[in-house]
């Protein structure tokens, strides 16, 4: 049984689809998708080019979704600020953020990707995507939301794999990857000058001292994509319960 916290979407949004235009919850077309009708609220897909996807995710969080259920439809892959949207989107509450029609981010956008996804798990935002990634980050993309075009890559997901949890100074990283689950405390004074206070951005590999890097890289808990060092566990807002207990 998978974590209530985040669900992975079986089927790619549908419903009505409009465009976002401000102010949000007073445009038209989204009145009339909440009017009321039989069954469950509405489902409502809102086509978002990448490029106003800040704008439209903070426009959702400052105005809210009501009681409908409202898919974020992107155009393509979203650019280095992407993972700030996604935190607005999971205050907004969206369903889903749908990304179509094919991912295939080469090496130099694989960090910035491959942050996009740790913020969804983090913050409870279901990823639906479709697409390949290049070999050498399939590996390490195992804990992340998988594409929905490979189901038995999406039936061994689960959620905690590979987390971290904030203490005092330091942090508590969760590796269930293996049978063995693992538990790492690393301090968090030697990570933060170069992947930030929430172990959230890229950093250049080679400011990263090379026998931490190495460390960290045997660890499984950093990949360099094209000279940029990803930390790769997200942090856990929400403990996995229902995926394993310590």
């Amino acid at each position: 049984m998978r974590s209530p916290f985040y669900q992975l979407p079986r089927t790619p949004g549908g419903g009505r689809v409009v465009a976002p235009s401000p102010p949000f919850s007073d445009t038209g077309p989204v009145r009339s998708a909440a009017e009321p009708a039989f069954g469950p609220p509405q489902l409502l897909t809102v086509a978002c080019p990448v490029a106003e996807l800040a704008a439209v995710a903070e426009r959702l969080a400052g105005h809210g979704v009501g009681d409908l259920h409202v898919v974020v439809r992107l155009d393509g892959l979203p650019d280095t600020g992407g993972a700030r949207a996604v935190a607005l989107l999971a205050e907004a509450r969206i369903a889903v953020l749908e990304i179509g029609p094919m991912v295939t981010p080469g090496a130099a956008r694989l960090a910035g990707w491959f942050e996009f996804g740790k913020a969804c798990v983090s913050y409870g935002v279901p990823l639906s995507w479709s697409g390949s990634l290049p070999s050498d980050a399939v590996e390490h993309w195992a804990h992340l939301p998988p594409p929905r075009n490979q189901p038995s890559w999406q039936g061994r997901w689960r959620y905690g794999a590979l987390g971290w949890r904030r203490g005092p100074g330091f942090a508590q990283v969760i590796d269930g990857r293996a049978d063995v689950i693992r538990q790492r405390r690393i301090q968090l004074g030697g990570l933060a000058p170069w992947f930030g206070d929430m172990l959230d951005h890229p950093a250049p590999a080679g400011a990263v001292p090379p026998a931490i890097l190495a460390k960290l890289r045997d660890a499984g808990l950093v990949a360099v994509f094209a000279g940029q060092a990803v930390w790769l566990p997200y942090r856990l807002r929400r403990w996995p319960s229902n995926t394993f207990s310590i």
